[in-house]
């Protein structure tokens, strides 16, 4: 399967991308390189506002917790 055509935009994915953090690996497995690509809640924002949420949301829609930005 493809990675999602926005990763080169996508603010999650390029502020955790390195990330050690299990939460984010796996989101980024999940959705950014995954099945639930199209289930994205940052890639269906987009598509309604046009423009990237918050670099901090993932890809639920929830925001990552403090302790692990």
């Amino acid at each position: 399967m493809p990675d999602c055509e926005l990763l080169p935009i996508c603010g999650f994915f390029i502020k955790h991308q390195e990330s050690h953090d299990h939460i984010c690996r796996e989101f980024i497995e999940t959705y950014c390189c995954g099945d639930k690509m199209n289930d994205c809640e940052r890639k269906i924002y987009r598509i309604k506002r046009g423009r990237n949420p918050c670099d901090d949301m993932m890809p639920t829609g929830e925001f990552v917790p403090e302790r692990h930005r």
